[in-house]
């Protein structure tokens, strides 16, 4: 069935059959229900067992029958763009039995990872969102009060949803136009007929003094900060006990209570709940921020009620108490200068809050912006309040550079804590920043932040249509996923030192005229609250080393450097073997370039050939930084136009570029500074360019999903956006997390790479190919997409005759030209580049890179310029 054509009429079709999937799961669910399982914690401190993978399993493999080319997105195995590739989760295909291997240069073994990664957009997709078991602990212990919740979003809206409670033999559906109804979900559905429903009803009550009320437990209240609300909740309503998940909400669509509150639930828990309010007559479907627009079901948190009148009176009851009870919590503000120590943090929602008489600085902020949002809605009860975050951080860091083994200074050591506070308001971003004191009030800081916002909605034209900006569904789940680790180079600093110094000192050519390392090492620890309540606790560790090499002879000078960056902090044994390692490579490429010749100005070729360095390079600066939404929207960029992105071809047809921050030891970050998780991302496909990279903010206005591409180098700076990692790869392929196996050209015999070369036919021709390494410097123009890189080392390769070393070049030339003259021969082999990304001013850590090395076709709108008799000393 194809998603363009929903509506009321395909919409009950579309339900007879989910229907029959759903009773089918049920009897599913009821084999295990009558079982002793066992369940296991996952990171963000949920329950799964057995039951919860064998039933979204199952699904999806009876929805890929229903509705192939719809997407699906579940709880346990993630999402899929397309239900026709359904397959085993997490399954990797299999390998080839044929002995066939890919086309390539060089015959080593694949760096590459062939697991497909959906590209399924929330915001325009239409998908199948399903909790398998919702309501896990009663299912585990036989309490019949459990459910599978299966819904059809469909521009981000839930368009078709049901509620089945197998236990209870009872069934909830709804879809667009076609009202909600309820009944027996065994007796009376058969694929044959329709099953008999009655309509949804609820109850009377339009006062809350009148209301019996359900909430979820008490410990969702105290991780959203709002744990005092509780008995006043309790005292003021006619009654008030928990009913569990979507159990509670079904109760007010039978007329049995009349207001559930959930400060904390995921998409998947709600998602058919919304379309089943919304379809019956005056029940209600918001959040403890009054959100109405289509996208409610990914907002956190929910208040269902029975009546209009019921829930208004319920938010101003909730607003007035924060409001009231406000001045013990800015008073409480003194706590915020004290760094928040990750030892306090579990990875579960049992959070130490209270430490002894002291108010933990987790719980001040938590209730600091609930109450800044209360504050902000009744002043201003019109806005449309779409994201708020807290990020907090602490950044301890530690350098030390030597030259000739000298010491050039002590250690530095830096630790700050900074608050980061921002808010989206109908379209508009809001930023407040800055360092907790004792004079701190967090209450006005969130406010601050949020009538910024208000502030530039009223200068501009906001959308007011689309009301999220961005999900973060899957945020929960990378809980805890780092948890701390001490800082270790604290400890063995000195050691470390001695090593860099007698390194230094131990020269083995009276021809190295100096040495110059820097070692970097950073721990930061952040801790991240968002308008949903998903808590974030994680690490970056950084152990950052860089040698340069300078040796003369006579009048000539060379210099060459080798660097390196490790996600994590290595052991004093690895550091020190890496230091050497980085020495003796910079030693030989410096000493090696002392007799080359210099490459002639307008030096003759057949094909031009490029290390991942310099590709690296083009990628990041004239690819990279083009594909970056707020330069596209700003009209900065080469690949858009008038503030939107153009259709390009930019390269052969069997070219893929892509952005994943989720490559280990590339730049990777759990989440970025948004609180987004990274996800892999085609910009150009079979050579055309998709897509551009989108944080939360760009992403909403292109209507986009944001990459987890938003990067800060200290949290006292808006977010930028910018790829954490690129990569150019042949087409439906991808780096693996770990690219210590990747072999660097620089590590070849030339004599290796030659007959590589060779024997691919591109020595054929009379004037062989230019292999152009070790860029020593460059620029770029995001604008028109030109390049020009500063060249150390190329090497001329020709059939019958010896490798020749030379130095000194520019390589220029247009981005998108260069890649359409690239030519199909490089092999599976992935290397990477490490540097550091200074957009506004901001340094970051990032990778890009590719194959060992890519060919390029001869092209005069990309060349090689020499320096001829010109002579140009590297720096």
């Amino acid at each position: 069935m194809s998603a363009e054509r929903l509506n009321a009429e395909t919409l009950q079709t579309l339900e007879l059959k989910a229907l029959g999937v759903v009773t089918e799961v049920a009897e599913l669910a009821m084999s295990f229900f009558r079982r002793s399982l066992t369940a296991v914690q996952k990171a963000d401190g949920s329950l799964v067992s057995e039951a919860d993978k064998s039933i979204e399993f199952r699904v999806r493999e009876l929805l890929a029958d229903v509705t192939p080319e719809f997407g699906f997105v579940g709880e346990e195995f993630g999402a899929l763009a397309r239900l026709r590739e359904h397959g085993p989760a997490g399954s990797k295909p299999q390998a080839k039995t044929d002995g066939s291997s890919d086309k390539g240069l060089l015959e080593f073994e694949s760096n590459l990872d062939d697991r497909p990664q959906s590209t399924l957009n929330l915001d325009q997709d239409t998908y199948w969102i399903l909790d398998p078991i919702d309501g896990t602990i009663n299912f585990l212990s036989h309490v019949p009060q459990w459910s599978t919740l299966l819904a059809l979003v469909q521009n981000g809206r839930p368009v078709l949803g049901i509620v089945a409670l197998p236990a209870l033999d009872e069934v909830f559906v709804a879809s667009l136009g076609n009202g909600s109804r309820c009944g027996k979900l065994f007796q009376n559905f058969s694929a044959q007929a329709k099953p008999v429903l009655q309509a949804c009803k609820t109850g009377n009550a339009k006062k809350f003094s009148q209301a019996h009320v359900s909430y979820s437990t008490a410990k969702t209240f105290a991780y959203r900060g709002i744990d005092s609300f509780l008995p006043v909740m309790q005292s003021l309503s006619k009654e008030c006990r928990t009913h569990s998940d979507a159990f509670g909400y079904t109760r007010i669509l039978t007329g049995g209570i009349d207001v559930m509150v959930d400060p904390l639930v995921a998409p998947y828990d709600v998602a058919a709940l919304q379309i089943l309010f919304d379809e019956t007559p005056d029940a209600v479907f918001t959040t403890l921020h009054g959100h109405r627009g289509a996208s409610r079901f990914r907002m956190g948190s929910v208040v269902a009620a029975a009546h209009p009148a019921l829930c208004d009176e319920f938010l101003k009851i909730y607003r007035n108490h924060l409001i009231e009870t406000a001045e013990q919590y800015r008073a409480a503000g003194d706590v915020l200068g004290e760094p928040l120590k990750p030892e306090s943090f579990s990875p579960t929602y049992d959070l130490p809050f209270e430490t002894g008489k002291t108010t933990h600085p987790a719980k001040i902020w938590a209730r600091a912006l609930e109450t800044a949002v209360a504050e902000f809605m009744s002043e201003q009860p019109t806005a449309h309040l779409e994201d708020i975050s807290i990020l907090l951080g602490t950044r301890e860091s530690a350098q030390r550079a030597f030259s000739n083994g000298r010491n050039e200074g002590p250690p530095a050591f830096a630790s700050s804590c900074n608050y980061h506070i921002r808010a989206v308001v109908s379209g508009s971003a809001g930023l407040s920043t800055g360092t907790p004191d004792s004079g701190t009030d967090p209450i006005s800081k969130v406010l601050s932040a949020l009538n910024s916002a208000w502030v530039q909605r009223s200068k501009s034209d906001g959308d007011e249509e689309n009301e999220i900006l961005a999900s973060r569904s899957q945020i929960i789940a990378h809980v805890g996923q780092h948890p701390w680790r001490s800082l270790r180079f604290a400890d063995n600093f000195v050691v470390v030192s001695e090593m860099i110094r007698e390194q230094h000192l131990s020269k083995h050519d009276d021809r190295v005229h100096s040495v110059k390392s820097r070692l970097n090492m950073s721990a930061e620890y952040r801790w991240q609250y968002f308008l949903d309540s998903a808590q974030q606790t994680y690490v970056t560790q950084v152990c950052r080393i860089s040698t340069n090499v300078t040796c003369s002879e006579g009048a000539e000078k060379r210099t060459a450097y080798a660097r390196s960056l490790k996600n994590h902090i290595p052991k004093s044994d690895d550091l020190e073997r890496e230091l050497l390692m980085h020495f003796r490579k910079a030693e030989s490429q410096s000493l090696a370039l002392l007799p080359a010749a210099l490459v002639p100005e307008n030096p003759e070729y057949d094909y031009l050939a490029v290390d991942a360095d310099l590709l690296g390079l083009i990628l990041h600066e004239a690819v990279g930084h083009a594909a970056e939404g707020d330069l596209i929207q700003t009209r900065a960029s080469g690949f858009g136009k008038d503030g939107r992105m153009l259709d390009l071809q930019v390269g052969p047809d069997w070219l893929d570029i892509v952005i994943d921050g989720n490559l280990d030891n590339c730049g990777y970050l759990p989440v970025d500074a948004e609180g987004v998780v990274p996800s892999r991302k085609l910009l150009v496909s079979r050579g055309r360019l998709i897509d551009a990279i989108h944080t939360r903010h760009t992403a909403k206005r292109a209507g986009k999903t944001p990459d987890g591409c938003a990067r800060v180098q200290s949290l006292q700076y808006p977010s930028l956006n910018r790829m954490t990692s690129i990569w150019v790869s042949p087409a439906q392929s991808r780096p693996l997390g770990s690219t210590d196996t990747a072999v660097n050209w620089d590590d070849l015999a030339p004599e290796v790479i030659q007959s590589a070369l060779e024997k691919q036919g591109y020595l054929n021709g009379e004037h062989g190919v230019l292999l152009l390494s070790g860029w020593k410097g460059g620029t770029a123009s995001c604008s028109n997409l030109e390049f020009r890189a500063d060249v150390a080392r190329v090497l001329h390769l020709k059939r019958g005759c010896a490798p020749t070393l030379m130095r000194e070049a520019n390589f220029t030339g247009i981005a998108t030209e260069c890649f359409r003259s690239a030519v199909d021969a490089f092999g599976p082999t992935l290397c990477r580049s490490i540097g550091t990304c200074g957009k506004d001013g901001q340094g970051v850590l990032t990778s890009d890179g590719g194959p060992a090395f890519m060919v390029f076709k001869p092209n005069t709108k990309v060349r090689v310029i020499g320096t001829g008799d010109g002579e140009v000393e590297a720096e």
